[in-house]
């Protein structure tokens, strides 16, 4: 990918995990991450370059990426928050290793029809 393209799908990512302004080793840890996420598709989708109808879920599996380094990290990434005001309730769900791959494997499946595959 371009630096065009990158600075582009990273102004995504951080959209997307709600990062207003990250610092220089969160952007550093995101564009790693949109770099493993790109090499991960063009080699599920056995292709050389990954195209703009893509990006996407490159962004989505980046976000993923990010969030299950930084759950690994000491971070532990949030599934569900449930606040309850009247007798003051808190209920959080944190993310299994499971959860990760599942959520990966469903972005993969979602593009299984591009897949070009050679014999």
């Amino acid at each position: 990918m371009t630096s065009d393209q990158l600075d582009m799908l990273l102004t995504r990512l951080q959209l997307k995990l709600g990062l207003d302004d990250p610092d220089d080793d969160v952007t550093a840890a995101l564009e790693a991450d949109l770099v493993e996420a790109e090499g991960e598709l063009l080699l599920y989708l056995n292709m050389d370059e990954l195209a703009e109808r893509f990006y996407p879920k490159l962004v989505a599996l980046a976000a993923v990426y990010y969030q299950r380094d930084t759950a690994e990290a000491g971070h532990p990434g949030m599934q569900d928050i449930s606040v309850t005001e009247g007798n003051l309730s808190q209920n959080v769900t944190y993310r299994s290793g499971e959860s990760w791959q599942a959520q990966e494997q469903a972005i993969f499946h979602s593009i299984a029809r591009y897949r070009v595959v050679t014999v």
